[in-house]
């Protein structure tokens, strides 16, 4: 098995229950710096309910050894044509026991329309993030949820059967 082609796909989809706490999603690409991986946060809900988080491609950070890259390396994109793996580690810094479940995760396809009101919803974020509003849960417009963490779904999102999944 060589490295995972997502080259076509927008958005990375994954279905996580934890415990509350902050988690990274790390991808690892075999045409990076050694050591280097692309990061993503979520913070699946304390009550044990189960989540649905979906993250850009494009809005992942490169790190190393847990310290966000130099400028110089933020510069490198994440190449989806060459994805070597995909996993999670607490990312909270507290000494503490975790508990994070993961079920289905897949690389997705987005239509239009999805694209669409994916951008909205992060526009949304982004202005409770500045104004310093974001909370773990807050209810965007039309009723769907929106996770902190720079991430949006759950069970609620409606894929209308036209996004394919890697």
């Amino acid at each position: 098995d060589g490295p995972a082609d997502l080259e076509e796909h927008d958005i990375l989809r994954v279905r996580l229950r934890g415990d509350g706490r902050r988690y990274a999603v790390n991808i690892a690409t075999d045409n990076i710096m050694e050591d280097h991986i692309f990061q993503g946060f979520v913070q699946p809900p304390a009550n044990g309910d189960w989540a649905t988080f979906e993250l850009d491609f494009a809005d992942l950070i490169m790190t190393w050894r847990g310290m966000v890259a130099g400028r110089d390396e933020q510069a490198v994109l994440l190449s989806k044509a060459h994805v070597t793996s995909i996993g999670f580690s607490i990312s909270d810094n507290k000494e503490a026991p975790f508990r994070l479940e993961i079920g289905p995760c897949a690389a997705v396809v987005l239509t239009t329309r999805q694209r669409y009101h994916f951008e909205e919803e992060r526009s949304y974020r982004l202005q409770l993030s500045s104004a310093g509003k974001a909370k773990a849960r807050q209810r965007m417009p039309g009723g769907r949820p929106v996770l902190a963490a720079g991430v949006a779904g759950d069970d609620s999102v409606d894929d209308e059967g036209d996004a394919r999944a890697a």
